[in-house]
């Protein structure tokens, strides 16, 4: 089952390069009828962006970001824009062969940018590639012909727009976000520039052949949107390393194409620049496969770390039973705060049953009850309850690039209200709450829903979790599963894989991982 697993990851990544290599042909054709690059990218973003948008609404994504989170997406979104625009331009003057292999140079830019900007270290053999990568670049300049000068220019400049791109994206950590959130605020900025820049250059072209929008329609599907999505499930297969060895299809058939189709001129040094340039990305990516990839989880692997709220995040379980005998009391029901300890981790209409059981009335009676009492009580402030070892293996993780999931049994209004009150409202890529789910924990369905989101397998994941429901749920879903000791709740969750109490000792566990 393994093996297939990863032969399925690979036959992914190899679809999605062919894609990504083939598609583009249908672009130089429809400029061969009227089309441009300004047109192609309007027309592209507005046929995926509808489909983005359902793919946030489907997966109850939230579209709600901070303002530091909207300037970051907006610099993203402008950073970008140029990316396609050169490539586009640079396919009138030196084909869709020469454009893609130069373009192709990105990840060895990559490190040279994070090199450079983030102080981080350059290997040797990410020198030696950088000194081959130039080598195989200047193989494709024609210093006689301005056309053939202009295009590799134009190639070379989007393999650094898409590299500056790449590394904001990374290095601001926008990625908790989510990819389809990602995109419709970048889609969107980008429409609105374009649609701006149009009033003064007028490149839009409304009149064009059936035809020429036939291949548009091809492109935006094939590349924007199918091409991307298999690319992904590859990466979550296979590891993002491993993907960038079988994503140098790409160019391959980017070549084959451009002879074969376009009838694009090769002579012996363009081809030997091609080789040299797909031999430096193939060096760099067995560097990456080594584990020296010089960008901080840029290009590596990373592993997904799933928090549990209440208990875990904040300190309010003990909060929550003083409360709840306090009611109780004033019902006339005395309990001892131990004979309340089963409730820990149960959603609310189990907690109603409960409190109805013990009043003697229904389970509407006892929500009305609970509503009517904690109406006239000062609001919880959660931010006084934060966990302050949480928060700081939070920041440790995100630092370290970590992709970070909330699986709570709460409602989502209280879950974000929670959140925003500790200061934690961007910190979660995924949050899966009560509304999400059918079965409540120990039923796995929260935490397998919560890796399905990251795009995560289970046994890629971490729970963190302090009740007995939480680590059964999560050892269920067939995740590692770390046990926070609660110092006021004895817990049983002796089934947990490993067990902490103090959430800072839980990085060094995760990072052994």
């Amino acid at each position: 089952m393994f093996r297939e697993e990863i032969s399925k990851g690979r036959l992914y990544v190899s679809l999605s390069a062919i894609l990504f290599g083939v598609i583009p042909m249908f672009t130089s054709i429809s400029y061969s009828l009227g089309n441009n690059a300004f047109n192609m990218a309007v027309f592209s973003y507005c046929v995926i962006f509808p489909i983005h948008l359902f793919l946030v609404k489907k997966n109850r994504l939230s579209l709600k970001v901070t303002k530091r989170q909207f300037t970051d997406l907006v610099t993203v979104a402008v950073i970008s824009l140029p990316t396609g625009l050169l490539l586009g331009t640079a396919y009138k003057y030196i084909g869709i062969a020469s454009t893609t292999t130069i373009h192709f140079m990105y990840p060895v830019v990559t490190s040279f940018f994070c090199s450079i900007f983030f102080k981080e270290k350059l290997s040797a053999r990410k020198i030696v590639t950088l000194f081959i990568c130039t080598v195989g670049v200047l193989c494709f300049l024609d210093l006689k012909s301005v056309s053939n000068l202009t295009g590799v220019i134009l190639a070379f400049l989007s393999s650094i727009t898409f590299s500056t791109y790449m590394v904001w994206l990374d290095k601001k950590n926008l990625v908790v976000l989510g990819p389809s959130v990602v995109y419709v605020y970048i889609n969107s900025v980008q429409v609105l520039i374009l649609l701006a820049g149009n009033f003064f250059f007028r490149y839009l072209v409304i009149g064009l052949p059936p035809k020429a929008y036939i291949f548009m329609l091809i492109n935006s599907i094939g590349a924007g949107l199918l091409a991307g999505i298999l690319l992904q499930k590859g990466i979550r297969i296979i590891g993002a390393s491993s993907a960038a060895i079988y994503s140098l299809f790409e160019p391959v058939f980017s070549i084959i194409t451009g002879v074969l189709f376009l009838k694009e001129e090769t002579t012996f040094i363009k081809a030997c620049g091609c080789i040299l340039i797909l031999f430096s990305i193939a060096y760099t990516t067995i560097d990456l496969q080594k584990g020296n990839t010089g960008t901080k989880g840029l290009l590596k692997m990373k592993k997904y770390v799933i928090f549990d709220m209440d208990g875990v995040i904040i300190d309010s379980e003990y909060y929550y039973i003083k409360r709840e005998v306090a009611f109780l009391k004033s019902n006339g029901i005395e309990v001892r705060e131990e004979d309340l300890y089963n409730i820990v981790g149960a959603t609310d209409e189990a907690y109603y049953i409960q409190v109805g059981g013990l009043l003697g009335v229904s389970k509407e009676e006892a929500k009305r009850r609970v509503n009517e009492y904690y109406s006239n009580e000062t609001a919880a402030d959660y931010g006084e309850l934060l966990n302050a070892d949480a928060k700081e293996l939070l920041d440790e993780l995100r630092a370290k690039n970590y992709r970070l999931g909330l699986a709570t049994m709460g409602p989502k209004k209280t879950t974000q209200q929670k959140l925003d009150q500790c200061g934690l409202g961007d910190y979660f890529e995924v949050i899966t709450t009560v509304e999400m789910v059918s079965n409540n924990k120990p039923d796995p369905e929260i935490y397998l829903k919560t890796a399905e989101l990251l795009g995560a397998r289970p046994e890629d994941c971490v729970v963190i979790e302090d009740s007995i429901r939480g680590v059964t749920a999560g050892c269920r879903a067939g995740m590692t599963v770390i046990g926070y000791i609660d110092k006021h709740i004895p817990n049983d969750i002796s089934s947990a894989d490993y067990k902490v109490d103090d959430l800072r000792k839980a990085a060094e566990i995760i990072e052994k991982l």
